[in-house]
């Protein structure tokens, strides 16, 4: 016998091998077929005998048997049989418990996408809206089973183009759901954004679709980084929907929305800076403040672009900012940034305009201060940031060639 841990580890690469692993260990074709035909046989049977409360029950034990057994012939099987039990069921629950399963078992679908033996599974998962199906919730329950399986329908137009033409529906949660799948084509496939972005935007821009809608569609943009145009267009159209409304849920997300892709697709990575110092600056709203400034922390670590102009911006938002939230994201975006020797060079250096330094430094005492604090978080965030400064200054110091401004200087004394 083999171990679960062994099964994963040999399910690790594709089908054919896989399969000639099993054989090699003395697990054939027909063994794997055998446990398949102990499965249906037991699937088949609470089919037919028992309750659907009972069913459910029995089917929603399956992941666990693909997890245990991740057996290419038992998987193929499995999900084929779910397939047509999704297609010819009369009951919406059920069709619920198999959408489930295509969720648990979506790593196994993932593992097995370049074999043909799902493509029966796909065909009869669309049956649904291949043929009008009159029922919403339904139709609803298919386009979300597809989006599990999106791996598989990279290449599948007419299945893409189904799941597009739902997001048209007059039904919610039917739109929603195609929401749902588009999202999934969207993060593994770049021909489907290209294809899908365009029919985003005409959304984005009718009158009749709803903000929560249109917020849902905004969210699917953090997948157009494959292609630098396609990152480009689609920043230009975020921006344009920031100037047209001021919603708090619509701002955050486009916000996010814009980090995301900037940092995946390695493009206007200064202008989204700029765009998040703003509104953490001059946003009346503390919880854009507090998520923008939250959103800097994702893009501080690896960028390379922060200017010592947005270190005085946001040393002026610690030292002036009301909020408590507010103050802390500010400090935490900061430390990481002094943590960079290139932005605490600059800082440092005596060839670094007198005034600038200066200014810097005024902003440094002031946060000095608020070690002070009576704010427990407020206390301990700027006492790692002080911390921080000292440490890397001194290291500065001590292996580069930079010579440090007599007044920075003091600040390692």
């Amino acid at each position: 016998m083999y171990s679960s841990r062994e099964g994963q580890q040999w399910f690790s690469n594709d089908t054919i091998s896989t399969n000639r692993r099993y054989f090699a260990r003395g697990i054939n074709t027909e063994s794997s077929k055998h446990q398949l035909r102990g499965i249906i046989n037991t699937l088949k049977h609470a089919t037919k005998t028992l309750p659907i409360e009972q069913q459910l029950v029995k089917f929603s034990e399956i992941p666990k048997t693909l997890d245990e057994t991740p057996i290419p012939d038992i998987i193929h099987g499995t999900l084929l049989f779910f397939a047509e039990r999704f297609k010819d069921c009369d009951h919406n629950v059920i069709r619920r418990c198999i959408l489930k399963i295509l969720k648990d078992s979506e790593k196994h679908i993932s593992q097995n996408s370049q074999s043909s033996e799902l493509e029966q599974t796909i065909r009869k998962i669309f049956f649904l809206l291949e043929n009008q199906s009159n029922d919403p919730i339904a139709r609803a329950l298919t386009l979300r089973c597809l989006g599990y399986m999106s791996v598989l329908l990279i290449e599948r137009l007419d299945i893409q183009h189904g799941i597009l033409q739902r997001l048209d529906s007059s039904v919610e949660i039917e739109a929603n759901a195609a929401i749902f799948a588009a999202d999934k084509l969207c993060s593994k496939t770049e021909k489907f954004s290209a294809l899908a972005y365009e029919k985003f935007v005409t959304l984005l821009q009718a009158s009749h679709v709803s903000l929560a809608f249109k917020t849902k569609l905004v969210r699917i943009f953090r997948h157009m980084h494959w292609d630098i145009n396609l990152a480009r267009k689609t920043r230009i159209i975020c921006l344009q929907l920031l100037e047209q409304c001021s919603d708090d849920e619509f701002v955050l997300t486009i916000l996010k929305t814009l980090t995301f892709l900037s940092n995946r697709a390695l493009v206007d990575r200064t202008d989204q800076i700029n765009l998040l110092i703003k509104y953490a600056q001059n946003d009346p709203r503390g919880h854009v403040k507090t998520s923008s400034l939250a959103y800097l922390t994702n893009i501080a670590p690896k960028d390379l672009t922060f200017e010592i102009s947005h270190i005085l911006i946001l040393l002026s938002i610690v030292t002036s900012a009301k909020e408590l939230n507010v103050k802390a994201k500010a400090l935490c975006v900061l430390t990481i940034l002094f943590q960079q020797t290139r932005l605490l060079c600059e800082i440092a250096s005596i060839d670094t305009e007198q005034e600038t330094r200066l200014e810097v430094l005024h902003y440094i005492q002031q946060c000095e201060d608020l070690i002070q604090d009576k704010v427990i978080e407020i206390n301990v965030i700027t006492v790692k940031l002080m911390s921080v400064i000292i440490i890397e200054s001194k290291r500065i110091e001590s292996i580069s060639n930079i010579l440090i401004s007599p007044e920075w200087g003091r600040i390692l004394q």
